[in-house]
């Protein structure tokens, strides 16, 4: 008897959960663009029913996720061990520099990610947000967007989170305690800086999956941010990642980290040769139209835009 009432108590519940997500249409069309994944997000909703902030996160997460995916095939493999090498011979890059990557099949996240991973990445990212004091006045928003985010970009999914915690923590905890992230930040800056990085321009591939950065940190400055964001955010740092589409210097992509200070202020800083501080400071390029990555889509757009127009391109 004990046992049947607790499975309509499940029953019960789950319902609950799947009826407010039609007052959610972007929670509902994720849903239904699962297709048979679906039951595996609908998971994460009755994990955390009697939690309404981590139970918010994951709606955050789910509602979002629609856009979201990666490459698959085995030329991205097969280049990707590539990368990890010490050296390669000029004729395999000039082979792999003409293969066109991202014409490879996508994987969309809703379609297979597992519910294990979505908790764990929602747990880890919770116990970090708590546990720091410098995020005491870090509002879930802000939250959701420079610390919750299970991805950066089109990068293999990866359980990247605890392997860069309990690497880069452990580091940060034995030199500093305080309650000041920009102070947090700048050390942990300087543990990147040890492990180094290896600049890698020859072959443009998409995002590099974050396990494969912890083990080799190799590519441009987009991969730099990316080693970057993932060890800050695995410790509880609320950081992005902005970019230039064109630089104003010469006409190429560039991309470096921002730090989200206690008072709101993004401070740009990069892991190399740019410790965050607050004191004003330029990093000596010119000014320009600077864009930064967010996990959630941008809903206020200027209404003179017609998103119709083809004229426009389609990154606008």
């Amino acid at each position: 008897m004990r046992n049947l009432s607790l499975a309509i108590l499940f029953v019960l519940v789950f319902f609950i959960i799947i009826s407010c997500s039609f007052g959610d249409r972007r929670l509902e069309q994720a849903l239904s663009f699962a297709g048979d994944n679906r039951t595996e997000l609908e998971k994460v909703l009755i994990y955390y029913r009697g939690d309404p902030e981590k139970l918010e996160a994951a709606r955050f997460l789910i509602r979002n996720m629609p856009h979201w995916y990666s490459y698959k095939g085995w030329q991205l493999d097969s280049v990707c061990h590539l990368i990890t090498q010490d050296s390669l011979p000029r004729g395999l890059i000039r082979e792999w520099s003409n293969v066109s990557f991202y014409s490879l099949p996508k994987v969309y996240d809703a379609q297979v990610i597992t519910a294990d991973y979505l908790i764990e990445n929602i747990d880890l990212a919770f116990d970090v947000w708590k546990e720091k004091s410098w995020n005491r006045n870090l509002k879930f928003d802000d939250f959701c967007e420079l610390i919750l985010p299970y991805r950066i970009d089109n990068e293999p999914l990866s359980s990247w989170r605890k392997l860069y915690h309990d690497y880069y923590a452990l580091l940060l905890d034995s030199v500093y305690q305080g309650e000041d992230v920009v102070e947090a930040c700048r050390v942990l800056c300087k543990e990147l800086h040890k492990k180094g990085f290896h600049y890698f321009t020859d072959i443009t591939i998409p995002h590099i999956d974050g396990t494969l950065l912890f083990r080799r940190p190799a590519g441009y400055c987009r991969d730099a941010c990316d080693f970057t964001l993932y060890a800050m955010r695995a410790c509880g740092i609320p950081v992005a990642t902005e970019f230039f589409r064109y630089a104003p210097d010469y006409q190429h992509f560039h991309s470096w980290n921002t730090l989200r200070d206690t008072t709101g202020r993004f401070i740009v800083f990069d892991s190399e040769e740019l410790e965050p501080t607050r004191e004003p400071r330029s990093d000596g390029r010119r000014k320009g139209k600077a864009y930064r990555y967010c996990f959630g889509v941008q809903e206020t757009l200027n209404p003179a835009t017609d998103l119709t127009d083809t004229r426009i391109p389609s990154f606008f």
